[in-house]
């Protein structure tokens, strides 16, 4: 009775794995296709080997998230990044010995390069140059410096805390945008003078 209940097991454990794909989908991958074709393991393990599919961590990917400690490693060597000489920001920290970190900048609103006079949109994303070069009170100012994408031509823009704006100081002049109160049909809302609220 024994052999007759594990024969029954296995044929619920491939009938289980065939109900798994619909008609009309492609073939299972080779690792359902050698789960299905492999009577040995207990249901629960298939099940559980079924559900993990395509999310079995590699090698690969345990050491692309940093999660992957080489055998030569000790904690008295410190973290992963002092072990093998590198900063945790990789390749956008190569100029932080110069006081220049680089970072995804977008762009706050449309401009005209200065190279070919082709208009950048705003949201375009660059790869910046951030680095420091004042301060407003106790408030940073920061410089930004990148490449326009049309001509490759620099385009430097710095914070302007005392405004709450953008300044462009070369490379690219701002596209104005004003409007006639009058065309655009809206009203003009009175200034409140009294109030510094």
């Amino acid at each position: 009775s024994s052999c007759r209940n594990k024969k029954s097991q296995n044929k619920t454990q491939i009938s289980f794995f065939s109900a798994r794909r619909s008609p009309g989908t492609s073939p299972s991958p080779p690792i359902y296709r050698s789960l299905r074709t492999s009577a040995r393991l207990p249901a629960d393990i298939l099940l559980l080997l079924l559900l993990a599919g395509d999310n079995m961590s590699t090698l690969a990917a345990a050491r692309a998230d940093n999660f992957y400690y080489p055998p030569e490693w000790s904690p008295k060597k410190g973290g992963l990044n002092k072990f093998h000489g590198q900063h945790a920001l990789r390749e956008r920290a190569r100029k932080l010995d110069q006081g220049i970190l680089i970072i995804r900048f977008e762009m706050p609103f449309n401009v005209w390069c200065g190279g070919c006079s082709s208009m950048i949109g705003k949201g375009v994303r660059f790869n910046a140059e951030k680095k420091q070069v004042g301060n407003y009170y106790s408030t940073k100012i920061w410089s930004f410096s990148m490449k326009s994408p049309c001509c490759q031509h620099e385009i430097v823009i710095h914070t302007d805390p005392k405004n709450t704006e953008y300044v462009i100081i070369s490379g690219a002049q701002r596209k104005t945008e004003d409007f006639d109160v009058e065309d655009a049909e809206t009203l003009l809302l009175p200034a409140d003078e009294g109030s510094d609220t």
